[in-house]
């Protein structure tokens, strides 16, 4: 089975969880999705973007999801790659990404 994660990065951060869900679900049916820093965190104040694991049921999803890099979304142009694993890391740390 091919890689099933979409890592989507230069995310507003203007920009909500459901936002983007919304825009990942009309490419393909999500299994489950992480954004980073969360809606909740303390960084809201930050001007960094974020950044999220899109995990579709069909590696198909990704293949059309990487068509959207470039697109602008709230104020900025959004960076789509395929993953390199179709595992959503554990936790991140500080650029670090820790999967299993």
């Amino acid at each position: 089975m091919g890689v099933r994660v979409l890592n989507v990065s230069n995310i507003s951060p203007a920009a909500t969880k459901e936002q983007i869900q919304t825009l990942f679900a009309y490419i393909g049916r999500i299994d489950d999705f992480k954004l980073y820093p969360s809606d909740f965190s303390l960084t809201q104040t930050s001007q960094q973007p974020k950044f999220a694991f899109v995990k579709f049921e069909d590696e198909r999803s990704v293949e059309v999801g990487q068509h959207l890099t470039n697109t602008v979304f709230l104020d900025r142009a959004l960076v789509c790659v395929q993953g390199q694993s179709s595992k959503l890391p554990l936790f991140i740390f500080g650029s670090r990404i820790f999967s299993v």
